[in-house]
């Protein structure tokens, strides 16, 4: 049969059974589009469906199929957000635990780059708490676990790249809240080694463009902070650098003294 004519006879039927009263025919025709893959059929049919199906058996798969039809067409938030719709409406269903994972995964693909905001991400760290509450023995537990390592890592990423930008921008002071912000924050983080020498170094560039009478102890303190990386990472790949700049603190240290005598 010529292509056209299939793509003519399949239309026709497609058409037919959006046409068609018969609520058995329009479905088995929506389960049958969504097992051979045409989600966007499918998903016509079933979005048809679903009201009409209120409190009959079959209900319950046309949503669960309408939430998959969404996610396969990759309209993320739309299938998070259907998942999430089924499992609050079937809490008992056999597919509620999967329904409740196809929300993290969809919400864990719908996550942006690190450079951009997460607020994404966090809610999709949101959703794998609750999953792993709820699910603590699921067979999904290591793609869940993957996601969030994935997640945490934009996050940190994101948080570390933020409190970095005030030292690009030249706010020093702020700079050495925001990263002893992050340290706090994340203390487990693998960007913490950097975040302490980026610290020790917008100290010293805050001193070093403060006004005179302040300078001698803002010298000092980035001093402390070089003591705290170099006792934390004695072998660091910032060592050398971080040992540039105390000297350089030794010597405005020695200058401002001298100064004064």
């Amino acid at each position: 049969m010529p292509i056209l004519l299939i793509a003519f006879v399949s239309c026709s039927k497609f058409q037919r059974l959006q046409k068609s009263n018969s609520l058995v025919e329009k479905y088995d025709g929506a389960v049958k589009y969504y097992t051979d893959g045409d989600f966007y059929r499918a998903g016509l049919l079933l979005e048809e469906l679903i009201p009409l199906l209120r409190g009959k058996a079959e209900a319950e798969q046309a949503e669960f199929y309408y939430a998959y039809c969404q996610y396969y067409q990759r309209q993320l938030l739309l299938s998070a957000y259907y998942f999430r719709k089924f499992y609050t409406t079937y809490p008992r269903s056999q597919f509620a635990e999967e329904s409740m994972y196809m929300e993290c995964r969809s919400l864990f693909e719908l996550a942006p780059p690190d450079r951009l905001d997460q607020s994404n991400s966090v809610e999709a760290l949101e959703s794998i708490q609750t999953f792993l509450r709820r699910y603590p023995s699921s067979q999904y537990i290591d793609q869940i676990n993957a996601y969030a390592a994935g997640l945490n890592e934009k996050i940190d990423i994101k948080n570390y790249n933020n409190a970095e930008l005030y030292f690009k921008l030249r706010r020093y002071k702020s700079a050495v809240v925001a990263l002893e912000n992050y340290r706090k924050d994340y203390p487990d983080s693998p960007h913490l080694e950097e975040a302490t020498f980026m610290k020790f170094k917008s100290q010293y560039e805050y001193a070093r463009r403060s006004v005179k009478n302040k300078q001698l102890k803002r010298f000092y303190e980035a001093l402390e902070y070089y003591r705290n990386f170099v006792d934390r990472y004695p072998n660091s790949a910032f060592l050398k650098d971080a040992e540039n700049i105390y000297d350089n603190c030794i010597n405005r240290i020695s200058s401002l003294k001298n100064s004064k005598g």
